[in-house]
């Protein structure tokens, strides 16, 4: 399995209007195998415990996440959106990787990517 985490800008409450900015998680089966991903979470090199958050639970961001469980055949994706104050609204924004805003987004992301893990 491969996957990416990048930003986004998508349509919001106004269907022509490129207004809702965050991150996407894509994620694609480059194997023969069909795979079941059933969440993600994050696992941080410097601590023992994973982070798992449900960003497809946000009202009104349904319709951006593949529907999990999901299987994805050979070439085949699937995508998670999170929008982009998810990690500093967080109950307890401090437990998340890098939530203070004097981190440019794009390297929180990067970092964010290189340590995340799928289920499946």
């Amino acid at each position: 399995m491969q996957a990416t985490f990048d930003t986004i800008v998508t349509v919001g409450d106004k269907p022509m209007v490129l207004d809702r900015h965050g991150f996407m998680l894509y994620y694609t089966n480059i194997g023969p195998r069909p795979i079941t991903v059933t969440g993600h979470s994050w696992r941080l090199p410097f601590q023992r415990r994973q982070l798992v958050f449900t960003p497809q639970y946000e009202p009104g961001t349904a319709h951006l996440h593949s529907k999990l469980p999901v299987e994805i055949t050979d070439g085949k994706s699937g995508h998670v959106f999170y929008k982009q104050n998810f990690f500093s609204e967080l109950e307890q924004p401090e437990m998340a990787l890098l939530d203070r805003p004097e981190f440019h987004r794009h390297s929180v992301a990067a970092l964010r990517v290189a340590l995340f893990e799928l289920y499946r």
